[in-house]
């Protein structure tokens, strides 16, 4: 006796097998009318939406509008946030040139006289090793192309300088309009306090030694094959290389905290600088800052400017912030979110820590290094994960043809205020913030003495006259005297309203910007 059959159970009535249940194992099937009423139910909507029946509306036409209106809103946002790039590229240029800020940075003369003395002895050892090679650099340049190939120079110093932040900031943090506004500032507060110098110069070494640091702390040890070089280039450049020194000191100092503390039971793996390759890093850096003239005499002379430097803290560079400006409240804002930073990340790293306290030592004590805290600052504002609106971005041909518009726009931009600069506007501006008047009478009196200049003179006195020692005199008319037998001072500035009242001073040689006075 067979089976029965699927047909004959079915027209008997009966089911077609026993139902499993879940907890036999089985899968509960679904009612044959649930997709049925689904089906119908999404037919009604759609007929009712679009006027059409269920079976005329494709289901995938009715899930809702094509991407093409976002394809586009996210190409115009890629061009917007390259040109405002862009922007914060050129801006710099654009004081620079349209402002003169090149010609009017004293630090700039200073280098020009240095330089001629390179030029003339051929022995930097014998002028002095700080910064001997960016003198011989500007002097060099200044031979060849005159104040216009100096003012193309400090552009291209600019460029160099706000790449390097920008960078910085876009490691720490992909979201575009974090690292736009964060260069802006840094950048802002360096044109403030740097001008044309050196010092911005030194702005664009930090920010390339921490985005190599950090780097190295996700895990790519090989961009610190290249601190060596940039310290044998840095020490022959300024001697603010010694600020990279302490970076470098900062992260050998966390990597042997990390492999010290491994074994605690408080500690938490993360990432951080690898001791075997941050360690010999670190060593062969401070032997590559020897490739100077000075060779293992470079530290004693360090040790000393920085002694000179700690004890005029009364002048106009190195003095505290006085908070009069809006610069000095941006720096201390961007101290703040650094700290703000720290908090936020719910970890305190030794190199982060003592990064924030550095900075803050450094740019408190000498408001001529208020960048270290406006840059370090921002690099925690921007580690700490920070972000406006989420980065949304075009087509990669979309990407690279606005990045290509934004790096031609800064390049026309730069070319065409490069033009708009004329050899007799440079020299009219120098007239306005520099004694040239005051330096053709001197040069008349054929003296050959010392002279005594206020700080922000000495440097431009020392370039014009040859041959002539000059030396950055004190707001003091007593001391000022006593060191030398000609003074130059600032008709209404402190030094000269002092020396009116010196019966034993004779006024040689006055006009609306400077005075001149020599002994009895």
């Amino acid at each position: 006796m067979g089976m029965p059959s699927m047909m004959d159970r079915i027209a008997a009535g009966s089911k077609p097998g026993p139902k499993k249940t879940a907890a036999a194992g089985g899968r509960k099937r679904p009612s044959p009318n649930t997709g049925q009423a689904r089906r119908a139910s999404s037919g009604s909507l759609i007929a009712r939406a679009g006027g059409e029946s269920a079976s005329a509306v494709p289901q995938h036409q009715a899930a809702g509008p094509t991407r093409r209106p976002d394809c586009a809103y996210e190409t115009a946002a890629t061009f917007v946030r390259a040109l405002l790039a862009a922007l914060v590229f050129a801006a710099p240029a654009m004081v620079l040139i349209l402002g003169g800020l090149t010609v009017k940075d004293p630090a700039l003369w200073t280098h020009l006289a240095a330089g001629r003395a390179l030029a003339e002895e051929a022995a930097p050892a014998t002028v002095g090793a700080e910064g001997w090679l960016f003198s011989a650099a500007v002097f060099k340049i200044y031979a060849v192309l005159g104040l216009r190939g100096l003012v193309a120079a400090a552009l291209l110093i600019s460029l160099a300088t706000t790449a390097a932040v920008f960078t910085l900031f876009r490691r720490l943090n992909p979201h575009f309009a974090v690292s736009v506004l964060l260069s802006a500032a840094v950048v802002t507060v360096a044109w403030r306090y740097l001008g044309a110098s050196v010092h911005l110069l030194t702005l664009g070494l930090v920010a390339t030694e921490l985005n190599i640091l950090w780097a190295a702390r996700t895990g790519h040890n090989k961009p610190l094959l290249a601190l060596p070089l940039l310290f044998a280039l840095w020490s022959n450049l300024s001697f603010h290389f010694v600020l990279g020194i302490g970076i470098l000191c900062f992260a050998v100092i966390e990597s042997i905290h990390d492999r010290v503390c491994r074994n605690r039971e408080w500690f938490v793996e993360r990432n951080g600088f690898r001791s075997s390759w941050i360690i010999p890093a670190f060593l062969v850096s401070v032997a590559a800052t020897l490739a100077t003239p000075l060779g293992t005499a470079l530290y004693p002379a360090v040790k000393l400017r920085m002694f000179e430097a700690f004890a005029a803290s009364g002048s106009v560079w190195t003095g505290a912030p006085e908070f009069r400006s809006v610069f000095d409240w941006l720096v201390l804002t961007l101290g703040i979110g650094g700290a703000y930073g720290l908090g936020k990340r719910g970890e305190l790293r030794p190199f982060n820590l003592l990064l924030l306290v550095g900075a803050a030592f450094a740019s408190f004590h000498a408001v001529r290094e208020s960048w270290c805290l406006a840059l370090v600052g921002g690099a925690l504002i921007a580690d700490s994960g920070l972000y406006f609106v989420k980065p949304r971005f075009g087509a990669p041909v979309v990407v690279r043809t606005a990045r290509a518009v934004a790096l031609a726009s800064v390049f026309v931009t730069g070319a065409w205020l490069y033009a708009e600069t004329a050899e007799a506007d440079l020299e009219a501006g120098i007239a306005m913030d520099f004694p040239s008047s005051a330096a053709v009478a001197v040069e008349k009196t054929g003296y050959r003495g010392t002279v005594t200049a206020s700080e922000q003179w000495a440097g431009f006195l020392t370039w014009r006259l040859d041959g002539v020692d000059v030396e950055s005199g004190s707001e003091d008319a007593t001391k000022a005297v006593a060191a030398a037998t000609l003074v130059v001072a600032e008709k209404n500035g402190a030094l000269g309203n002092a020396l009116r009242g010196q019966r034993r001073l004779r006024k040689v040689f006055e006009d609306d910007r400077s005075l001149v006075y020599a002994l009895r």
